[in-house]
């Protein structure tokens, strides 16, 4: 800390050369002063507002030329006075608030921090994507005249993007669903598949864990007789390998109004629901936002693993959050998309549940 003493008061001009020999030090990245600055005419005389505007004038151009900044804490920054307008319109910060001033300092070293990372990376790169097939299912769904997209239809356009998904069959008949979870092996869940329910676990059209094929077919009577309640249209019943064990997560993007297409993540169950412990990013996505939006979640020490659970494959899950992300920089008629659950085991991930919906 340096002392200009009351000198300054009568003379502002002291005020500048302390900053002047401070500005020229290696040592010194940046400068908070305080005190009255602003306010001499009133502790003086009406004389000094003078020479208070044109030391503000000489502490700007100091700013602008050491390429350091410069924080003013004063008891009159409320005040309509000329000399800290002259520091405000050169992009000098002006407070009446040392804790503020403080805060403003930490956040320019935080963006000088951030600029400089920023500088080390990279555009994330997605490769393997199926444009043309990705546009025909996009179009396929316009052109039937719905927005959202059946599951069926979902499931594709994220394998067309690279994200792994577990086996599905969509069977039409309990017959065909008891053939099917056979084939994949049980336990089976059996999802609705219909163009009027979006939300299937509400209306009883979702059911988990069937370990025979006795009990998928009564399940798939249950579940179209319960869907045929609400819709008049039920294509079928959708029969997936019920997931192994793991972290649930949520992956999904929206396109903004003002910010265009932001994916998010988080941990699922209350984690989301409860917590909102969930991190966004606008897209196209640098390296540096999926290793961050990741760790930045409160939850995050869940993933690496705690009271005994092993750790999560943290790698399979930024995969699948830099291949939706990569959706909503090609694909501008998606409004949006929702995967949840994923659960991320010790190896991999699977994608329990997607929905997507158009603009």
């Amino acid at each position: 800390p340096r002392d200009y003493g009351g000198t300054a008061e009568e003379n502002p001009e002291v005020i500048v050369r302390v900053v002047e020999a401070l500005m020229e030090e290696e040592t010194v990245d940046c400068l908070y002063m305080t005190g009255f600055f602003g306010g001499f005419k009133e502790i003086i005389a009406p004389h000094v507002a003078e020479l208070e505007e044109k030391a503000a004038r000489e502490l700007v151009r100091l700013v602008r030329e050491a390429g350091k900044p410069l924080v003013v804490h004063t008891s009159f920054a409320n005040e309509p006075i000329k000399a800290l307008e002259i520091l405000r319109e050169g992009g000098i910060f002006v407070t009446p608030s040392s804790e503020r001033a403080a805060q403003g300092l930490a956040q320019m070293v935080r963006f000088f921090l951030r600029r400089e990372e920023l500088k080390e990376a990279r555009p994330v790169e997605v490769t393997g994507v199926d444009s043309e097939r990705a546009r025909k299912i996009i179009e396929g769904v316009k052109a039937s005249g719905r927005r959202n997209l059946l599951e069926t239809e979902a499931r594709e356009l994220l394998e067309v993007y690279g994200v792994k998904m577990p086996p599905a069959v969509l069977a039409e008949s309990p017959e065909e669903a008891a053939e099917a979870a056979s084939v994949m092996g049980f336990p089976v869940v059996l999802k609705v598949v219909s163009p009027q329910i979006l939300h299937k676990s509400e209306v009883g059209g979702v059911k988990l864990d069937l370990k025979g094929e006795e009990e998928v077919k009564d399940a798939f009577e249950e579940i179209v007789k319960r869907a045929r309640e609400v819709s008049s249209e039920v294509l079928g019943v959708l029969v997936t390998p019920m997931a192994a064990r793991g972290q649930e997560c949520i992956v999904g993007l929206v396109r903004d109004r003002q910010f265009g297409p932001v994916v998010m993540f988080g941990l699922g169950g209350v984690f989301v629901e409860v917590l909102k412990d969930v991190s966004f990013r606008v897209v196209p996505l640098m390296d540096l936002d999926l290793q961050e939006m990741v760790r930045e979640i409160r939850g995050y020490r869940i993933l690496e693993g705690i009271r005994g659970e092993p750790p999560k494959d943290v790698e399979a899950l930024t995969e699948i959050i830099a291949r939706v992300a990569q959706m909503g920089v090609d694909l501008p008629e998606v409004k949006e998309i929702d995967l949840n659950p994923v659960i991320v085991h010790e190896q991999g991930a699977t994608v329990v549940d997607a929905r997507a919906i158009l603009g």
